[in-house]
């Protein structure tokens, strides 16, 4: 069979050639047939199959080729086989023949958009060379790296046809217009075997006047359709009508050379040919409205917004009173008097208590020593003083207290919520930063808290408050929205910006989305109007005034507060009501919220009743006043919100301006970072402050989701099988405990590093803990599935990546091997990836197996530098799929023949230039410094960068604020040591001096990891003796951005930032979670983040990433000291430059979307492969698992969570699951294989095909059900939005 395909193939080659013979000596082709989106659609069952064949193993999956039966004894043939994918029916072969060269012509030529054949290289047997990184890293961000190395040695086309899997690709609409009589040979013919892959060149290239490089073009078609992601139509621009043929032919032969290449420099590319493209709108627009990709709209015309907070911060003006503070525009008592009448003002007065989880004490003293009593408190004071309110908003405190609770507290408590007195606002875990937080950490601490509130209180908050973040993501009014909260509440913003809203009386304003095209994530938000929230602050400008009216400090010892009585109350009275009125004039509407407390207030009985009597006697001589016009009362947080909306209503009705009745507010789009509020100082240091913990906070936000996600699969598989599932208890205590303590790490002041040490100290072990409970659910979830039920002791699997003390980094245990040693390798993301794994082991005379390949080559390299002696690491590729599990096994074995050792060596004198390159780029180097230099793309494109250690000395900086002396200065401590790894696998350059470390990796892959230049950080400040100083990593390139560039919002969004050259450095400082992106016309340049950092663009083409800090000033924002408790942090980036399809500037300065290769990028940079030992090897088990083969994501897709809901006891409740669909930019031509751009729909049958479970769709966070589902119903969700789903199995 495969001999006579062959023979067919070859027949078509010598015909083509004879063809292009003819063509190339004048006789032109009048007209052809237009060939349009052709895929290959051979799936990844008839690779295997190859791949069986070759190596003799028998691994295919199907009914006549399975390896080991595996059944329950009364189940017989029901559970799946070993290999197979648990809850899902066994898939029969494909036939091979059906994929032959002939019949995928004759599939193309009779319906092009059903040809889904395709023709390509056989995997030969690999040759692979390792340079793995000798340094000590955290091998689980080795893991990500993902590598395919293939033997591309120069052949002829004829040498070999094989059959290679090809995932569904993305069609872009191809151009029906008549062809050009002297266009090319390579052009023209309607079909070639190139490569032994089969592509498609379209014939119908239309006049055009634009200049185009044809050799690029036709190469980039070839090559992006043999990675099979989308038409050869949607790269191949318009040729000139009078490019010679002389051009179309070198463009041919350099495709050849692209193709055929083993890693050697191309030859034949013409870096100075001149390029000119134009944009396509059409083939955008198509693309766009077939759901394939996104285009960025214009900001302010679809949309029909009214502000920009992007714009809002243009001249902002910084100036300052003597007293540092920024003027806000208000009036006096005078000209307010000098109205002819006043309007009638409604003030709801809502006492609250705002309670850290961590800060200056630790969450149980603050509980033991304040919070318990508040609360406690609360049960008597509310029911004594029925006319009071109280607000609560930290679930996390409310679980731990209600705990403690008799029946009859716990009624009290729902009682006093029934009826208004109790209003819990917010309801999160913890109230998060939004600066640094990752959504998927955000959302899950979400979940938890209003899952509680549901189970235990009955709550379904409706109102948001968020008084104490250092600034504002525009991501969380979204999630609050999304999860039935209406409203917001919230004050930490710039002060001038404020100003200005406040000029604009628009600080009560819809908030939405920059992408969104609709009002229906719209949140009514409104800005407290001082820079405090303290009840000494809120009622007017006059700060002196209404500390007068703190009774919670009443006869304490500096306390400003005044007694009211029957003498005062009259004067206190018009004294307060002044403020109140100044305050009110602000706003649009004559409604006024007023909070009355602090942090940890309440907790003593005196203070509810001096907060109250005095309080009450003002309330009721203001209401007495009828010419005063003004109403005061008690109240809640929805109360307020719910005024001011029956006062939008009234205006919009009398105005007559909208005849609907819908509300009018100004709407505003952006975000409010960064902050100030006084002494033009900037909230931008914490962005970095205490990296080791955001990055340990991170690596556990990965971990226990894939455990949340096995978890769900092992309960579902042994809910259709109707097995026990013995560990399910202990799993889901265990990841309970994990989440919350991660969640409880979101807090404010826990992420952001801004704690007292002891705190930080708590947290650390916190986390440490939290590590511990979400490796043993992953071990004992993926022990049952394996062990089909029968083990799930977590003792017999030893994770690969342990952090030995909070204060230190992670690391990677070294493998005895002595003995078998078993390897599980878990993908815990929702598509196939390809990665190179990366072991360390204690000798390299080993062999190393798989369950489908029964030698892997390997690569083996020495651990510590200048050194051949233990410990080693072991390198070589995986291809796991999604949510997959797979046993490896390394076993003694003397003087392997597939072992390949690579050491590292110093550059040489001889050498001219200093490179590392792979298939896709090549790198060159300072050959003096080791610092990266250039980047050249092999399709000819280059990229000047550089790459510098700074420091900003410090000037004002503290925990909170950044506040540098001037500008950077270049800083390396000692003399430096370069070494360099150049192999078939990945090569290396690494620079290490006394303190630093930098480490820059190419992988030779055709997968998306080869398309990132990999980059690899360590700093240790304290090591150095560094102090009063800010570290920063600085990249210098010709990337002509301007003052514009993009960074993203907790990994959700991208949000455009503007340089003001004229303003601090500080506050050009900008938050910077996973991307930062610069982009000029013709391409795009996107730093990956492994972790959060702050970050900047001060100059066009240049950026700047902060990676530790030292301080020992304190800034004066409470937290009384600097930061000096430096350990050694490590970083982990990725470049990724993107050259567009054709030129263009950023469509829109405001916000923009990241490309496919970006976001698959990402999304593996976040979540790596989990690696554990197994320790019992004579245990049988499972080889491999891949339990959502039936289940295809589409490349945007991504799963946040995928949980199982379970009540206070631990009994099963539902399965939570929360899908994210993040929005792909059109301009970009995406080159990844790892997963399909299929625009089909995803059911909860492809997920569950075998179990009957009844879904529904909810709101983010479960509270509210929006519609009943069937298992056929499409749950993808629309771009850029969340959907979640309650499940229930």
């Amino acid at each position: 069979m495969l001999r006579n395909r062959k023979g067919h193939l070859y027949k078509r080659i010598i015909r083509k050639l004879f063809a292009v013979f003819i063509f190339v000596i004048g006789i032109r082709l009048i007209w052809v047939s237009v060939v349009t989106g052709w895929t290959s659609n051979v799936t990844r069952d008839n690779r295997d199959i190859q791949l069986a064949a070759k190596h003799s193993v028998q691994f295919v999956e199907g009914d006549d080729k399975i390896s080991h039966n595996f059944k329950f004894s009364r189940l017989k043939n029901e559970y799946p086989e070993e290999g197979m994918e648990p809850g899902f029916t066994k898939t029969k072969v494909n036939d091979v023949k059906s994929s032959s060269p002939k019949n995928l012509l004759k599939r193309v030529k009779e319906d092009p958009e059903k040809g889904n054949g395709g023709i390509a290289p056989d995997t030969e047997k690999q040759n692979l060379i390792q340079t793995p990184v000798v340094t000590k890293q955290n091998s689980r961000n080795n893991s990500i790296s993902s590598v395919h190395s293939k033997n591309t040695s120069n052949k002829k086309i004829t040498d070999k046809v094989d059959f290679q899997a090809r995932s569904p690709v993305r069609k872009l609409p191809n151009e029906n217009t008549a062809g050009n009589q002297n266009r090319s040979s390579a052009v023209k013919s309607g079909m070639h075997v190139i490569n032994r892959t089969l592509i498609a060149i379209p014939s119908n290239i239309k006049k055009s006047h634009d200049v185009i490089n044809v050799k690029e073009s036709i190469r980039n078609a070839i090559n992006k359709t043999s990675l099979n992601k989308v038409d050869a139509t949607a790269h191949i621009e318009r040729v000139k009508e009078n490019k010679t043929e002389e051009a179309d032919e070198n463009g041919k032969k350099h495709l050849m050379e692209l193709n055929f290449q083993d890693n050697a420099k191309l030859t034949g590319i013409n870096s100075n040919l001149n390029i000119k493209v134009s944009k396509d709108d059409n083939v955008l627009k198509e693309a766009a409205s077939r759901g394939i990709c996104k285009l960025v709209e214009p900001w302010g015309q679809k949309y029909n917004a009214d502000i920009s907070t992007y714009d809002l911060f243009k001249n902002v003006s910084y100036k300052m009173d003597d007293n540092g503070n920024y003027p806000i525009p208000v009036k006096t008592v005078e000209e307010l008097r000098k109205a002819k009448e006043l309007k009638p003002l409604t003030v709801i007065l809502v006492p609250f208590s705002h309670a850290d989880p961590g800060y200056g004490l630790t969450i149980e003293q603050y509980y033991n020593q304040m919070t318990h009593a508040t609360l406690d408190n609360m049960l008597v004071k509310l029911v004594q003083y029925p006319n009071m309110t109280f607000q609560w908003a930290e679930t996390v405190f409310l679980a731990r207290w209600f705990e403690d609770l008799d029946e009859n507290g716990k009624e009290t408590v729902k009682r006093l919520i029934n009826n208004g007195q109790l209003e819990v606002v917010l309801g999160g875990w913890v109230m998060p930063d939004e600066a640094s937080t990752n959504y998927v950490a955000v959302v899950d601490q979400l979940i938890e808290g209003h899952q509680w509130l549901l189970e235990h209180l009955g709550v379904k908050p409706k109102s948001a408050w968020v008084n104490d973040p250092f600034g504002y993501s525009s991501t969380m009014p979204y999630f609050w929205k999304s999860s039935g909260m209406d409203n917001l509440l919230f004050l930490r913003i710039n002060q001038p910006v404020k100003a200005k809203l406040m000029k604009r009386k628009s600080l009560e304003f819809m908030w939405r989305p920059y992408w969104k095209t609709s009002n229906d994530s719209d949140v009514l938000s409104s800005l407290m109007s001082y820079t405090n929230y303290w009840v000494s602050d809120v009622c007017g400008p006059e700060q002196k005034s209404c500390q007068e009216f703190n009774f919670l400090h009443l006869w304490e010892g500096e306390s400003r507060a005044v007694q009211v009585t029957e003498t005062n109350v009259a004067e206190q009275a018009k004294k307060l009501s002044e403020q109140f009125r100044i305050t009110s004039d602000l706003y649009k509407h004559n409604t006024l919220y007023i909070g009355l407390g602090e942090d940890f207030s309440y907790p003593k009985p005196h203070q509810w009743d001096n907060m109250y009597t005095n309080y009450e006697k003002l309330i009721n001589f203001i209401n007495s006043q009828t010419n005063w016009n003004m109403t005061i009362k008690f109240g809640t947080l929805t109360e307020y919100f719910t005024q001011v909306r029956k006062e939008e209503r009234k205006m919009a009705e009398t105005s007559n301006k909208n005849r609907n009745n819908a509300l009018t507010f100004p709407t505003i789009s952006g975000d409010f970072f960064p902050y100030t509020e006084r002494n033009q100082e900037f909230w931008t240091g914490y962005f970095t402050t205490r990296p080791l913990n955001k990055r340990f906070s991170r690596e556990i936000e990965s971990l226990t989701r894939a455990a949340d996600i096995f978890n769900v699969i092992v309960y579902s598989l042994f809910k259709y099988y109707g097995v026990e599932y013995r560990a399910h208890d202990e799993v889901a205590r265990v990841l309970r405990t994990a989440r919350r303590e991660l969640g409880m790490f979101m807090h404010h002041d826990g992420i952001t590093g801004t704690s007292l040490p002891h705190v930080v100290d708590d947290y650390e072990h916190r986390l440490f803990k939290a590590n511990e409970d979400a490796n043993m659910a992953l071990k004992m979830a993926v022990l049952t599935l394996l062990s089909k039920g029968k083990q799930f002791n977590p003792k017999l699997l030893q994770e690969e990546t342990v952090k030995p003390g909070t204060k230190q980094m992670s690391g990677s245990i070294i493998f005895e091997t002595k003995k078998d040693v078993k390897i599980l390798l878990i993908n815990p993301i929702a598509r196939r990836r390809k990665e190179v794994i990366n072991i360390f082991v204690n000798s390299k005379e080993i062999q190393l197996a798989s369950p489908s390949v029964r030698i892997v080559p390997y690569q083996i390299s020495a651990a510590k530098e200048n050194s051949e002696n233990e410990p080693f690491i072991l390198s070589f590729e995986t291809d796991l799929p999604a949510f997959g599990i797979e046993e490896y096994t390394i076993l003694p074995k003397h003087d392997a023949k597939e072992r390949i050792e690579v050491y590292e060596s110093a550059p040489t004198k001889s050498e001219s230039v200093l490179e590392i390159e792979n298939a896709f780029m090549k790198v060159e180097f300072e050959k003096d410094t080791g610092m990266i230099k250039r980047i050249i793309h092999k399709s000819g494109h280059v990229t000047n960068i550089t790459a510098q250690f700074m420091v900003y000395q410090s000037k004002t900086s503290g925990a909170y604020i950044f506040g540098p002396a001037g500008h950077a200065q270049a800083f390396m401590t000692g003399a430096k040591t370069i070494k360099v790894k150049k192999g078939r696998l990945f090569s290396e350059v690494k620079v290490t001096s006394s303190g630093f470390l930098i480490s820059v990796k190419l992988y030779n892959t055709s997968s998306i990891q080869g398309h990132g230049v990999h980059v690899k950080t360590e700093v240790d400040m304290a090591a150095v003796g560094m102090k009063e100083m800010e570290v920063i990593l600085r990249f210098k390139t010709d990337v002509q951005n301007g003052d514009n560039f993009y960074t993203d919002q907790n990994g959700f969004q991208l949000i455009g930032r503007e340089n003001r050259p004229g303003d601090k450095i500080e506050s050009n400082y900008y938050p910077v979670t996973t991307m930062l992106i610069l982009e000029d016309s013709l391409k795009r340049l996107t730093l990956h983040c492994k972790q959060p950092h702050g970050g900047a663009s001060l100059k066009s083409g240049q950026f700047e990433i902060m990676l530790d800090r030292h301080t020992f000033r304190d800034d004066k924002r409470g937290l009384g000291q600097g930061v000096y408790d430096n350990v050694r942090v490590n970083s982990d980036f990725i470049i990724h430059i993107e050259h567009k399809s054709h030129s263009f500037r950023p469509e829109e300065v405001r916000y923009t979307y990241p490309s496919e290769d970006s976001t698959l990028m990402n999304d593996m940079l976040q979540n790596g492969i989990f690696k554990y030992n197994l320790l019992d090897t004579g245990l049988k088990l499972l080889t491999k698992v891949h339990p959502l083969k039936s289940a295809e994501f589409p490349c945007g897709v991504s799963v946040v969570g995928f949980r199982n809901l379970v009540k206070s006891n631990l009994e099963y409740n539902s399965t939570s699951l929360v899908l994210h669909r993040k929005p792909i930019h059109c301009g970009y031509v995406p080159l990844n294989e790892q997963c399909s751009d299929n625009n089909g729909s995803l059911t909860i049958k492809k997920i569950f095909p075998k179990l009957k479970v009844k879904i529904s769709e909810t709101s983010l966070s479960h509270l509210y059900t929006k519609q009943q589902l069937t298992l056929n119903s499409d749950i993808t969700p629309d771009s850029q939005e969340l959907r979640a789903f309650k499940i229930e199995i």
